[in-house]
């Protein structure tokens, strides 16, 4: 009560006074700001009567005033007093907890539409700055920006951790009590990892079993689980017979994705031999560990008893067992395998600088390393590259004249090429499929990466980020304002209106601001893999269904698309459902 009477105190004293609490922003702030630069000009000039002077000390004290309940109210929030530059625009929100709407979207505009809402108020500025339960985060959109933004990793910026547990200095909470938290997600891995000569590391060989010499390796065994996966499916099935009574029956593609995504999941990037039992039980577990990125209870809560009672945390300790125990068979044999995890444990660093400081033997990933860059792929590969096949399905079902392109393409390398399938053709015959993959890419980017925490005040074209804030940069509005592709009334971003693979072929319609993957040491190292996974799907797929319909008729977009809020990627909530199968 006493906190709420507080609050009420403080509306009532700013709106009296011109102040608007719930929007800190200087355009909005009419008698707060508007009034105080009026008074200093008139300072300046002729001594001015004597009830001038006393209104303009009136506004100094209630400007100081209101500055010092800023800091009660969004405490971090305010400009470093040693620069001269203005904070981003933007509204904090409500004071304490901040910006409504942060962690999710709504399902008339997906997810990111607190970003795109927030840059479009204030002009899609370079930043613009929102408050989450403490912390000011500035969202930065535009190639440009975002390139120098990532460029100052280490030196200007830093990871945050994966639970927001650092100390009050900005140094890891690594070695002191806050390190016992028990962790859903783990930050011993590339992501998180703040020491730039151990990321470097990590990143080398990690990197290792993604990197493009490796993925060339796994193209027949990627190709056989797609392969499988379609015809092992009810997507072919359903129409072999063509009086079968469930020819017609919709198949939800966002399911048959994920198996797909889970397929590769288990046999390429882990290499899990599993039993038939517990292959259902192990994807059981992904799915539930996986569901940790959309609870916001996962991410704030912070006491050890409650985290350690989440399903989330126990699913991601059964699939850390599997790991470890697949890591000891393969250091009991000693033979390497096709896998990514194969290849984290017997990668040995080949930077001659960089050995191991007792014997000067080159070094090898540790256990936990193992084992947790091996849970960030797993995040990164199979939740994202999902999403991104079931946009595709939703585009080509929203635009069955692009799909017959795809299909006609793939029937003119099979008669230049024969049936088989390589890379090379993949790379350098499929302008078209690469165009959709491309296309699906920009239009349903992920929102972006990971928040990292100014160091030191940063100067980005014009406004200031201070010290100990996060700095977010922001993919999808990044695409959203290319400037090569943008239209005035953002259709190139519509999936009835700007779907256009076409854009790809020619260099003056080509996106300039196109950054999937993220930019700078922290972008997406399993860019290989997640483009050959995509590649090979959409190969198959035309090379084995002639046509297909959505369930649903969005009439050519007068029906609008529910979408889920809060996915990594845009995904259609009713799980892109597609019927009237017809196979070659």
């Amino acid at each position: 009560m006493k906190v709420f009477a507080l609050f009420l105190v403080v509306v009532v004293f700013s709106t009296a006074h011109g102040f608007v609490v719930v929007d800190h922003h200087p355009k909005r702030c009419a008698l707060g700001t508007a009034t105080v630069l009026a008074a200093t000009r008139d300072l300046k000039d002729d001594e001015p009567p004597v009830e001038e002077q006393a209104q303009a000390q009136s506004v100094s004290w209630k400007r100081r005033a209101w500055s010092q309940l800023q800091q009660v109210l969004w405490p971090g929030a305010q400009p470093d007093p040693h620069f001269s530059e203005p904070l981003p625009p933007g509204s904090l929100g409500c004071p304490f907890f901040g910006s409504e709407g942060f962690l999710s979207g709504n399902k008339v505009d997906g997810p990111g539409y607190f970003y795109r809402q927030q840059s479009a108020s204030e002009g899609h500025p370079t930043v613009v700055k929102f408050y989450f339960f403490g912390t000011p985060v500035a969202s930065v959109s535009g190639a440009e920006w975002v390139k120098k933004l990532t460029a100052m990793e280490f030196s200007q910026t830093e990871a945050l951790s994966a639970s927001f547990n650092d100390n009050e200095d900005g140094t890891t909470a690594r070695g002191t009590a806050k390190e016992d938290i028990p962790s859903v997600f783990g930050t011993d891995n590339i992501m998180f990892e703040r020491n730039k000569k151990l990321h470097s590391f990590l990143r080398r060989l990690v990197g290792k079993g993604v990197s493009t010499p490796a993925v060339k390796t796994y193209f027949k065994p990627l190709q056989q689980l797609v392969t499988n996966r379609f015809h092992d499916s009810q997507l072919l099935a359903s129409s072999n017979n063509n009086n079968d009574n469930n020819n017609n029956a919709a198949i939800s593609m966002e399911s048959f994705c994920h198996e797909y995504t889970l397929d590769v999941t288990q046999n390429l990037v882990l290499g899990l031999d599993l039993a038939p039992q517990e292959v259902a039980v192990f994807r059981q577990k992904l799915v539930t560990w996986l569901g940790a990125l959309y609870s916001p209870l996962v991410t704030l809560v912070k006491t050890p008893w409650i985290v350690q009672h989440l399903p989330e945390y126990h699913a991601r300790h059964y699939i850390q067992d599997k790991i470890e125990a697949k890591i000891d068979a393969l250091l009991e044999s000693g033979i390497p395998e096709d896998s990514v995890l194969s290849s984290m444990v017997f990668a040995v660093d080949d930077d001659e600088n960089d050995t191991n400081d007792n014997n000067g033997t080159k070094r090898r990933l540790t256990r936990q390393q193992i084992v947790e860059n091996s849970l960030l792929l797993i995040i990164t590969g199979s939740e994202s590259s999902a999403g991104t096949l079931t946009l595709i399905m939703f585009l080509l079902g929203l635009h069955p004249d692009k799909y017959q392109k795809l299909v006609q393409e793939q029937q003119s390398i099979i008669q230049q090429f024969g049936p088989e399938l390589t890379q090379d053709i993949l790379e350098n015959h499929c302008p078209y499929l690469n165009g959709v993959r491309k296309e699906a890419l920009r239009i349903g980017a992920v929102t972006g990466g990971y928040p990292k925490r100014a160091k030191g005040t940063i100067l980005a074209d014009g406004v200031q980020i201070p010290k100990g804030w996060s700095v977010f940069c922001n993919i999808r509005l990044t695409h959203l304002l290319d400037p090569v592709a943008r239209l005035s009334d953002n259709s190139h971003m519509c999936v009835f209106q700007g779907f256009q693979p076409e854009r790809w072929f020619s260099p003056e319609t080509t996106p300039s601001d196109f950054m999937p993957y993220g930019s700078g040491p922290r972008r997406c190292f399993g860019k290989p893999l997640a483009n050959l996974q995509m590649q090979l799907f959409l190969a198959t797929l035309a090379r084995n269904v002639q046509s297909f319909e959505l369930e649903k008729d969005y009439q050519g977009g007068k029906v609008p698309v529910e979408w889920y809020p809060s996915t990594i990627t845009p995904r259609p909530s009713d799980g892109t459902m597609v019927k009237n199968v017809v196979t070659f």
